[in-house]
């Protein structure tokens, strides 16, 4: 190795600086993780509605606001 020129590898399982890049508390806190437990079917609909809310954001606010009020106010006929 010619002199003045840093060896990369150290020799302890991967090379330096090979990991994810540092990122600002500003930058990390920007959106949070929110984990969730969830059966795989109640998870296929959670997945679709955030694909709503990713296209349309308001629109899926209202079908929301709308759904939450059919299934805690409305009483079915027995």
């Amino acid at each position: 190795m010619p002199e003045g020129e840093v060896k990369k590898y150290v020799g302890r399982g991967g090379w330096r600086g090979g990991g994810r890049p540092k990122v600002s508390p500003e930058k990390s806190k920007k959106r949070p993780n929110n984990g969730m437990r969830a059966w795989p079917d109640e998870w296929a609909l959670i997945k679709r509605f955030q694909k709503c809310v990713v296209k349309d954001k308001a629109l899926a606010e209202k079908y929301l606001e709308n759904l939450e009020h059919e299934a805690f106010y409305y009483k079915k006929p027995e």
